[in-house]
């Protein structure tokens, strides 16, 4: 197994979409990340060992799992897997879930095909930033409302060839969550566990999948 961790260098990063209107932060660049991971990380890859083309996983936390569903609903069979980590759905008015719509009918009418797994995570808890103001914080709320990481698992579960699993992390926060996250995106890659994939047959299949650390941990396919 290889793994690659891709770091923004902080604050908004470039593999975004385009902010309307907005030319500051700089974001929209998600198109030039794409074709960088394509056509310059995965030759180089390549090159110092051996990869398997047909077992490849894609993570995202945050901003950066828009990135992964904007992969998988544009260019799905770039990865076999996806995971997204508390997707920040909200972002750009939701733009991200008008892809969703395009990718949604495409697998239902039959342009779309190839088998898909993603897992979706989310937090529980909601924090608030520090030093914001009462109205700050009203309007912050406001603007990060609408659809969640569990809405999108619920209205692409049953899509021909998509398997998706969905857990909640009930006790963490966006930022918290990260690591447990990380763990199950890993012991998914690492070893799937047999008879999941099988639910690619079957649209409303339904398994656990329990992970290999100490104490219980589990997930839901659908």
């Amino acid at each position: 197994m290889r793994i690659i961790i891709i770091q923004d260098g902080g604050g908004v990063p470039e593999y975004i979409p385009a902010l309307r209107d907005r030319p500051v932060p700089a974001t929209g660049g998600r198109d030039a990340f794409f074709a960088f991971i394509e056509q310059e990380l995965k030759p180089a890859i390549a090159r110092l060992a051996p990869i398997d083309r047909q077992c490849q996983t894609l993570f995202g936390h945050s901003l950066g799992d828009l990135f992964a569903l904007h992969i998988m609903y544009t260019d799905a069979e770039a990865f076999q897997t996806y995971v997204a980590a508390d997707p920040s759905i909200w972002w750009n008015a939701g733009s991200i879930l008008t892809e969703q719509a395009r990718f949604i009918a495409a697998r239902q009418d039959g342009r779309s095909s190839g088998s898909i797994d993603l897992l979706i995570e989310t937090s529980g808890k909601k924090t608030v930033r520090q030093g914001l103001s009462e109205s700050e914080a009203a309007q912050l709320a406001r603007l990060r409302s609408g659809p969640t990481g569990e809405d999108v698992a619920a209205a692409l579960t049953g899509l021909p060839g998509l398997c998706v699993a969905f857990r909640k992390h009930t006790s963490e926060t966006h930022g918290s969550m990260v690591p447990y996250a990380v763990e199950d995106a890993l012991s998914l890659s690492i070893n799937p566990p047999a008879g999941e994939r099988y639910c690619r047959d079957t649209s409303k299949a339904r398994t656990v999948w329990q992970s290999g650390r100490s104490g219980f941990r589990s997930m839901t396919w659908y």
